[in-house]
């Protein structure tokens, strides 16, 4: 008896064992599988350009990349173009909040050709491609200009929601599919950077038009 007990015990043990090493040896698997870029970060917020998420997204990508390295936060936003239209410039103010009614923006097809003329480089308007395409891209090194919404948080309406942000995708796991964003806007907490699930941010991505840009 005291026998079998022994067996039973040392059996409970040895798989108690396996299942902690399993998840440690995952947990380093998990760890090695991000691909995750470098990005120096710049933030909308604290230079007071209340509206220039997508114009910060576009040059922290530009300055990994190498390019227009001597240009600065400040310089790119007094040069996007403005328009009515966000499909052909920025609407509204990229620094006031006012009229706080409206959305202020500039499109993504928009956006890819201002960032392409600005620094002379590959920038290319990646809507419509799928999550699956962009992980593709970071793969070969190459951030991405993504729309998404405020904190993550579901689109509050359809369309263009009024909750829009924009975020630079710089990573992705691939064995939990998750990816790494670098957020424009500081929150004041300090957090400049999200992971998200595969799940989520495809619900997101596709909602809101399946918007991005690749900086090359």
């Amino acid at each position: 008896m005291k026998k079998r007990l022994l067996i039973i015990a040392s059996s409970f043990i040895i798989v108690l064992s396996l299942i902690v090493l399993s998840k440690y040896i995952y947990s380093k698997l998990v760890l090695h599988a991000w691909k995750r870029l470098d990005i120096e970060y710049l933030s909308q917020n604290d230079n007071k350009l209340y509206n220039a998420c997508e114009v910060t997204s576009l040059l922290m990508g530009l300055h990994y990349k190498g390019y227009v390295l001597d240009k600065d936060i400040f310089d790119i936003s007094d040069s996007v173009p403005k328009n009515d239209d966000p499909s052909k410039g920025f609407i509204y103010s990229i620094r006031d909040i006012y009229p706080s009614d409206k959305l202020h923006w500039i499109d993504s097809n928009a956006l890819a050709s201002f960032g392409k003329s600005y620094c002379n480089c590959d920038v290319v308007d990646s809507t419509d491609y799928s999550i699956l395409d962009l992980d593709k891209e970071l793969d070969k090194g190459n951030p991405i200009v993504i729309y998404l919404t405020s904190g993550l948080k579901d689109p509050i309406n359809k369309g263009i929601p009024s909750n829009l942000h924009v975020y630079l995708l710089a990573g992705y796991n691939k064995i939990t599919l998750e990816h790494y964003l670098v957020d424009p806007w500081r929150h004041s907490d300090g957090v400049t950077s999200w992971v998200i699930s595969n799940d989520r941010i495809n619900y997101i991505y596709n909602s809101v038009g399946k918007r991005s840009v690749i900086i090359k």
